[in-house]
C-alpha cells in the first residue's frame, strides 16, 4: 500500500504539472491572440493607406501613407476618368405610362467592370475587355468598341490585324484593325472559358457543357475535342487552357484530376493529381511548360509532355485569379488577392512583388487574361481595386495608373430629392456621389471600414431602418434619432429560424438620401451609417447585431413605417406591422422563391417578384391579402421600384433590361435596354422626371423622357 504522504506528494506533483500545462496553454493563447491583434492592426493600416492612395487616384489629391508597389505619386488628376454625361437641364415631361415608350438614356457613369487584358503584338494597343465593351488604349488615345454583350475574353491574332472578343455565354465578335465597326462571328458557341488564335490563324475557343465536360472548338472545323468530366469530380465548370502551338489542351476539375490532351491526335497524354486541386492553368509561349495553381496558392511548373515537376513556387496563400507567362517565357506572374508576384523561370527565384489595391473585382467570375506582359517584357498590365488599369515596371518595381474610371458592380442607387445628385453603393463597400449638372464625381465615401459581414441593413427612404438584436431570429424596426447613439425600439417581431436556401438571393440596396438632401444613409451588412454630403463626414453609425436579417432574407419597411415585408419560404411573402408580437400569416401566390419586393411611396401598393417569373401586385385596402398578376417574366427580376405616383412599376431583370409595367392595367408599356448584366437597383426621382438604374455591369444609367 502506498504511503499517504507519497500519495499527497503525487497529487501535488500532478496538480503542479497540470497547472504548468494550463499556464503554458494560456501563454500560448495570449501569444496567438497578440499575434492576431497585430495582424489585424497591420491589415487595417495597410487598407487605410491603400484606401488613401486610391482616393488620391480617384479625386486627384496627394497620396498619403503609400504602400509598397502602389502608385507613389498621384499628381495627375484622374477625376475626369470618372465623369459621367453632363445633364444641365432635366426633361420637362414626367415618366408616366403614356410617356414611358419615349424614355432614353440621358447619362451614364462608369466604364464597366474590367474582365480581361491583352496587348497587341506590336505593343501599341492594350485592349481592355469590360462588361460594357472593349477599350483600346494607345498613345493616340482611348477607343471604344461596343458589342451588345459583356466581353469576358480577348485574343489578338499573331499579325495584330484581328481582335477576337467573346462573352462567357457563347457570343464571339471580331474587330479588324483600321475599321470602326465590329463584325458578328458566332452567337451560340456555348459556355466559353478560353479564347485564342492557332498558329495557322484560326480562332480557337474552349468551353464547357451543362454536364461539365470540356470542349475545344476551331474555326472552320467545329468541335474538335470533347472531354467528359471524370466520374469522381463534382459537376463544376472546369478550368481550361490551350497551348500556344495549338497542340495541347488542358482541363482541370475542382476536386478532380487535370487532364492533358493532344489535340492533333485526339488522345489523352496524361493526368495530374495534386493537393489543393487546380484552379488556374497557363502554358509557356513555346508550349514546353504548364503552370498550375492550387487552392492553397501553391504554383507548380510541369514539363511537357511527360508532366514531370520542374518547379514549386509558393506565392501568397489562398485564391489566385491568374497565371501568365511573359512573351519570351522567362517570367511567370501570379495574381493573388493582395499581391502580384513575378518569378524568374530560369532560376525559380522571386523577382518582384507588387501590392494590389483593395477591392479587386477579379477575385471571382469568368474572364481572362487578367494579367498581360508587354511584348517588350518591360511592363505588366493588371487591374487595380481602385478602378484603374495599372502598369508595373519590372525593372524598377514601380506602378503607375494607365487608365482609370472602371467601376465595380453596383448594388444600390438613389437620386437626391432636388434631382441634383446621384448616389450609388458599389459591391466593394464604397458610395459614389455624382453631380447631374456636369456629370462630375463629387465624392467617394469608404463605407467598407464599417462593414463587418453577416446580415444586411436595409435603408428605407422614410424615417425607419431595420436592424436586429442579439436574440437569434429577432428583427427590430428602429426610428433614427440623429442616428448617433440613441435608438428607440418601435417594434419587435419574432421569427423562427427555419429558412434554408431562399435567404441567399440578392438583397435590396441600402442607400437613401434624407428628405432635405443634406445627409445620406447607407446600410451595408451589419452597420448603418449616416454621412454629411457636403463634407463627406461620418455623422454616426449603428450596429445591426447578429445574423437575424440574414435569417429572413431582406426585410423591407414601407416608406410610412406601417408595414414590414420579407421573402418567406416556399415562395411566400411574410408581412407584419409594428406592434405585432408575432408574424401575420404568410401570403401565398408565388410557387418559387421571392427575389424582389417594393412598396409604393404612399404604402398602398406592394409588389413582389419570384423565380417562377410572376410579378404580383397587392393593395393595402384588404391588408395585402389578395393579389393580381401584372406581368410574367422569363428572366429573373432582382430589383423593383414604383414611380412617385405609383402608376408605374419598374422591374430590373437579370438580362440587363428594365421593364416598365402600368400598375392600373397590369400591362408592360416599355422595355429599356442598355445594361449588359443584372439590374440590381432602381430609383425614381422625387419629381418623377428621372429613373436611375444600377447594374452589376459596373454602370449607372439615367433615363428620362426624350424625343
Amino acid at each position: 500500500m502506498k504511503n499517504p504522504h507519497d500519495e499527497g506528494r503525487d497529487r501535488a506533483r500532478h496538480w503542479v504539472q497540470n497547472l504548468a500545462f494550463v499556464g503554458t496553454l494560456m501563454v500560448l493563447a495570449l501569444v496567438l491572440y497578440a499575434a492576431a491583434i497585430t495582424r489585424t492592426a497591420e491589415r487595417r493600416e495597410r487598407r487605410q493607406a491603400a484606401t488613401q492612395t486610391a482616393q488620391a487616384r480617384v479625386l486627384g489629391t496627394a497620396a498619403v501613407g503609400e504602400t509598397a508597389g502602389a502608385v507613389a505619386t498621384a499628381t495627375v488628376r484622374q477625376e475626369e476618368a470618372y465623369r459621367g454625361t453632363p445633364v444641365p437641364v432635366p426633361p420637362e415631361e414626367r415618366i408616366t405610362p403614356e410617356s414611358a415608350a419615349r424614355l432614353r438614356t440621358f447619362a451614364r457613369w462608369g466604364k464597366g467592370v474590367p474582365n480581361a487584358l491583352a496587348f497587341s503584338p506590336d505593343g501599341r494597343n492594350l485592349a481592355i475587355a469590360t462588361s460594357v465593351g472593349v477599350y483600346l488604349s494607345s498613345p493616340e488615345g482611348l477607343r471604344f468598341l461596343e458589342p451588345p454583350f459583356s466581353v469576358h475574353y480577348l485574343a489578338f491574332s499573331a499579325d495584330g490585324r484581328r481582335l477576337a472578343l467573346a462573352s462567357a455565354t457563347g457570343a464571339l465578335w471580331l474587330w479588324y484593325q483600321g475599321e470602326d465597326r465590329l463584325r458578328p462571328f458566332a452567337d451560340d458557341l456555348g459556355a466559353i472559358a478560353s479564347l485564342a488564335f492557332s498558329p495557322a490563324g484560326t480562332i480557337l475557343v474552349a468551353g464547357y457543357s451543362e454536364s461539365s465536360s470540356a470542349w475545344l472548338w476551331e474555326e472552320g472545323k467545329g468541335v474538335v475535342l470533347d472531354i467528359p468530366r471524370p466520374g469522381a469530380a463534382p459537376p463544376y465548370r472546369p478550368c481550361v487552357a490551350l497551348s500556344p502551338d495549338g497542340r495541347y489542351f488542358a482541363a482541370a476539375w475542382f476536386g478532380g484530376p487535370l487532364a492533358l490532351w493532344d489535340v492533333m491526335e485526339g488522345r489523352l497524354v496524361g493526368e495530374l493529381f495534386g493537393e489543393g486541386g487546380f484552379q488556374r492553368l497557363a502554358f509557356s509561349p513555346d508550349s514546353s511548360l504548364l503552370a498550375t495553381a492550387s487552392s492553397t496558392g501553391t504554383v507548380r511548373v510541369w514539363h511537357l509532355p511527360d508532366l514531370s515537376l520542374r518547379n514549386t513556387l509558393e506565392p501568397e496563400m489562398g485564391y489566385l485569379s491568374e497565371l501568365a507567362f511573359s512573351p519570351g517565357g522567362g517570367w511567370l506572374a501570379s495574381a493573388g488577392q493582395h499581391t502580384i508576384r513575378v518569378w524568374d523561370m530560369r532560376s525559380g527565384s522571386l523577382l518582384r512583388i507588387f501590392e494590389r489595391m483593395p477591392g479587386d473585382p477579379l477575385a471571382e467570375g469568368p474572364g481572362g487574361p487578367h494579367l498581360a506582359f508587354s511584348p517588350q517584357e518591360t511592363e505588366l498590365a493588371s487591374f487595380s481595386g481602385d478602378g484603374c488599369i495599372v502598369l508595373s515596371d519590372l525593372s524598377t518595381g514601380t506602378t503607375r495608373p494607365l487608365r482609370c474610371g472602371f467601376t465595380p458592380a453596383w448594388i444600390g442607387v438613389a437620386v437626391a430629392p432636388d434631382g441634383e445628385r446621384v448616389a450609388a453603393l458599389s459591391q466593394d463597400g464604397r458610395v459614389w456621389l455624382w453631380r447631374l449638372g456636369d456629370g462630375s464625381l463629387e465624392r467617394v465615401l469608404d463605407v467598407q471600414e464599417w462593414r463587418t459581414g453577416g446580415s444586411r441593413a436595409v435603408v428605407s427612404p422614410g424615417v425607419y431602418f431595420l436592424g436586429s438584436r442579439s436574440a437569434p431570429g429577432a428583427v427590430v424596426l428602429f426610428r433614427a434619432v440623429e442616428l448617433t447613439a440613441t435608438l428607440e425600439t418601435t417594434a419587435t417581431a419574432s421569427l423562427r429560424n427555419e429558412f434554408p436556401s431562399w435567404m441567399l438571393y440578392p438583397s435590396v440596396a441600402g442607400v437613401a438620401f434624407s428628405p432635405d438632401g443634406r445627409t445620406l444613409r447607407v446600410g451595408l451588412d451589419n452597420v448603418t451609417t449616416l454621412w454629411e454630403i457636403s463634407t463627406g463626414r461620418l455623422l454616426g453609425w449603428s450596429p445591426n447585431e447578429t445574423a437575424a436579417l440574414s435569417a429572413v432574407g431582406s426585410p423591407i419597411p414601407s416608406p410610412d413605417g406601417k408595414w414590414i415585408a420579407a421573402p418567406g419560404p416556399g415562395g411566400t411573402l411574410l408581412l407584419w406591422q409594428p406592434g405585432q408580437e408575432s408574424l401575420a400569416q404568410p401570403l401565398a401566390g408565388h410557387s418559387e422563391p421571392v427575389t424582389a419586393i417594393a412598396f409604393s411611396r404612399d404604402g398602398r401598393l406592394l409588389a413582389s417578384a419570384s423565380l417562377d417569373g410572376s410579378i404580383l401586385l397587392r393593395r393595402a385596402g384588404d391588408g395585402f391579402a389578395n393579389f393580381a398578376a401584372v406581368a410574367q417574366e422569363v428572366t429573373p427580376v432582382w430589383s423593383m421600384a414604383f414611380s412617385p405616383s405609383g402608376t408605374l412599376l419598374a422591374l430590373g431583370r437579370s438580362d440587363g433590361n428594365v421593364r416598365l409595367v402600368d400598375t392600373t392595367t397590369g400591362l408592360p408599356v416599355a422595355e429599356l435596354k442598355g445594361h449588359t448584366a443584372s439590374v440590381t437597383s432602381l430609383a425614381f426621382s422625387e419629381d418623377g422626371r428621372w429613373l436611375t438604374t444600377a447594374s452589376s455591369d459596373g454602370t449607372i444609367r439615367l433615363w428620362g423622357v426624350g424625343e
